[in-house]
């Protein structure tokens, strides 16, 4: 009998192995199907953290400085410096670190119940997480891997405040290394990180009262004892955690002040860039709009009394000011000017540095941090004088508070309740890479695949010669449109053999521009032009202006992604059906899961609960709740923040809560129909 209970152990544990990987196998192949939608033309984003990424790479830290090296937190580049040197693909390592947050959850779960199929259960929910597949996440974009971090802060709190009773010392400081290191990466991949603390702290008093409550009654030395050798056990890895966390922070802020003069590990969290803005925003408007921050009655009074605000004047008011005000307005859809007359607020704070980079203190961290100083200083004087009306002393990029915010919030709440229950933002998928072929290759040489740009592409390859002087090609498309093209130019010595008395340029265009659409431009220095539609293009062409000749040896269609197209959609189909499957099934999870929670914490004499799994239902709870009063309130004050893409960290809360929720509420159902007599 021994033997036989021995093999069907070992058979289990191949089935439960063989799930997990079959499980994190399918679920890493599906992400590959939404390869990165590659947006050149994102400096403030997408292309910032490639551009940071491979500074790092070349061992220049974050490379040289300007108004958006430190803007953003470096963890993010810094992942994908790492993956990009261990060629490892971007997606490819985004997603393992998520199943590794998973896989995490899943060992807290079964140590919490007891019960490995219920771990096992959790993974598989969480590992078809439908928001990963979304088109705002296909992005580089911080989400991805914040998503991660978030889910694994919270566990690896609550496996500190949760010790296993015979946890040995090298486990616990393994855990607190663990713990503080994902604190900092935490820390320094997003600026809001605060929206956590209520879950971290729910877990810990959670942890607390679990210690405290059934030793009050338990008097003597013996008692007191064991409360202080529990209280140790969670106290060591908190403790080394918080040391870790620190060193992370202060390490960066090190390197920071080496390279660039300044500490600090972000500039729209610094002192100076707080005090600045809050300053600027403390001016009292003549009307209040909702979203505006600096409108145009308070930036003349501004200038009037301060000579740093003086100096923005010309960016604010002139073309750089109206760009930024357009850009908002469009991106929150106000694009009218009459609706929308101002620069809105989630907006206004690059506005703000783009407008003291342009007034020439932005060639340094120092430079721009004194002129932020300056600022506050003169406006804060300007109204403790009286000389201008203004709202209380401000540090802070929050804007007053007004009551109106709160009806707007209410209003965000639930259209940002439906998507955390959904899952779901549209369709699932990628879409085609953004911007000069030149830009989305820099992408694809760090992140490794990228959606190809839209369109087939088309190469034609020749020469150009010209007599009159050198001559240059170039691909255009209708007046204000950007077009996608890469052209390769080599010298064309070779062609004086055939044409002595011209200037010659081998080149190869390539574009994914519709031919109907775009045009060939040959350009030559101190002489004509000469335009030729992109679809007369042809091998073997010949173009002969007498002073420019052009000859096409080769057109090519690319289609070089034919199977990669295919084998994403079979992948975007499966994911298609998964996330109708999640929406649909989620909001009745989700209330099911609340339901088992309050029966659970009900029926808790009688069928007690852990307290570990007590923990982290909280923790869940107040993690996801607490993102979603921030994002109703952002959404109210500052910029859009109803999306999936902000949203996105608090998903995989959700998911724990409900599923761990339900099992709670049909255990306790199950322990009541068991103790009724027959």
């Amino acid at each position: 009998m021994a033997l036989a209970t021995l093999e069907r152990e070992r058979w289990a544990a191949a089935v439960r192995l063989a799930a997990w990987l079959g499980i994190a196998g399918l679920s890493l192949w599906l992400r590959t199907g939404f390869p990165v939608h590659a947006i050149g033309s994102a400096e403030a984003d997408d292309a910032l953290f490639i551009r940071l990424a491979r500074s790092l790479l070349a061992g220049e830290w974050l490379g040289p400085y300007d108004n958006l090296t430190l803007a953003k937190g470096i963890f993010y580049p810094l992942f994908i410096a790492t993956s990009s040197f261990l060629s490892i693909p971007l997606r490819v390592a985004e997603q393992a670190c998520y199943l590794g947050a998973s896989a995490l959850a899943a060992v807290l779960v079964s140590r919490c119940t007891g019960r490995r199929w219920l771990g096992l259960v959790i993974f598989a929910v969480l590992a078809f997480n439908p928001a990963l597949w979304s088109l705002s996440l296909a992005r580089v974009i911080r989400e991805n891997l914040y998503i991660s971090l978030s889910l694994a802060l919270v566990l690896l709190t609550v496996l500190a405040a949760f010790p296993p009773p015979a946890s040995k010392l090298w486990h616990r400081a393994v855990l607190g290394v663990c713990l503080g290191l994902v604190a900092a990466g935490y820390w320094l991949t997003r600026e809001e990180g605060v929206w956590l603390l209520p879950a971290l702290a729910v877990v810990l008093l959670t942890a607390l009262a679990g210690l405290l409550w059934p030793r009050w009654r338990e008097a003597g030395p013996a008692g007191a004892n064991r409360l202080v050798v529990r209280l140790s056990a969670s106290a060591l890895p908190l403790l080394l955690a918080g040391g870790v966390f620190a060193a992370g922070l202060s390490t960066v802020s090190w390197l920071n002040a080496a390279h660039y003069g300044v500490s600090g590990n972000n500039e729209f969290k610094s002192r100076a860039f707080e005090r600045g803005y809050g300053a600027l925003s403390r001016i009292r408007h003549d009307h209040w709009r909702r979203l505006v921050v600096f409108p145009r009655d308070a930036r003349q009074r501004a200038y009037a009394a301060s000579p740093a605000a003086r100096e923005l004047e010309p960016y604010f008011e002139g073309a750089g000011g109206e760009g930024w005000r357009r850009v908002g307005c469009t991106q929150s859809l106000m694009p009218s000017a009459v609706e929308c007359p101002e620069i809105l607020a989630g907006w206004f704070m690059w506005a703000l540095r783009d407008a003291v980079t342009a007034a020439g203190h932005g060639r340094s961290a120092v430079a721009a941090r004194d002129f932020y100083l300056r600022l506050a200083s003169e406006i804060d004087e300007a109204c403790d004088s009286g000389r201008l009306d203004c709202l209380p002393r401000r540090a802070t990029l929050a804007p007053p508070f007004r009551v109106e915010y709160l009806r707007h919030a209410a209003g965000a709440a639930v259209t940002l309740l439906e998507r955390l229950v959904t899952m779901r933002e549209g369709p699932v998928g990628s879409a085609p890479s953004i911007g000069p072929r030149s830009a989305i290759q820099v992408f694809a040489d760090a992140v490794g695949p990228v959606f190809p740009p839209d369109g087939p592409q088309r190469r034609l390859q020749g020469w150009v010669g010209a007599t009159a002087g050198r001559p240059d090609i170039s691909l255009r498309g209708p007046e204000g449109v950007t077009v996608s093209a890469s052209v390769a130019r080599w010298p064309g010595d070779y062609i004086r053999s055939t044409y002595p008395d011209m200037n010659g340029l081998a080149f190869a265009l390539e574009t994914s521009c519709p031919p109907s659409q775009c045009v060939i431009v040959v350009e030559v220095e101190n002489g004509p032009r000469v335009s030729l539609p992109w679809d007369s293009a042809r091998q073997g062409m010949i173009l002969d202006t007498g002073t420019v000749r052009l000859y096409g040896d080769l057109l090519t269609s690319l289609d070089t992604d034919r199977m990669g197209s295919r084998r994403r959609s079979v992948q975007t189909s499966i994911a298609g059906v998964i996330g109708a499957g999640y929406a649909n099934g989620f909001p009745v999870l989700g209330g099911l899961g609340l339901i088992g929670l309050l029966l659970a914490l009900v029926r808790h004499r009688r069928r007690p609960v852990p307290a570990c799994l007590i923990a982290l239902m909280l923790g869940c709870g107040a993690a996801f709740s607490a993102r979603l009063a921030l994002l109703a309130y952002l959404d109210a004050t500052s910029i859009p923040s109803a999306n999936l893409l902000y949203l996105s960290p608090a998903l995989p809360f959700v998911i724990i809560f409900s599923v761990l929720g339900t099992w709670l509420g049909f255990r306790a159902l199950r322990t009541d129909r068991a103790e009724t007599p027959g």
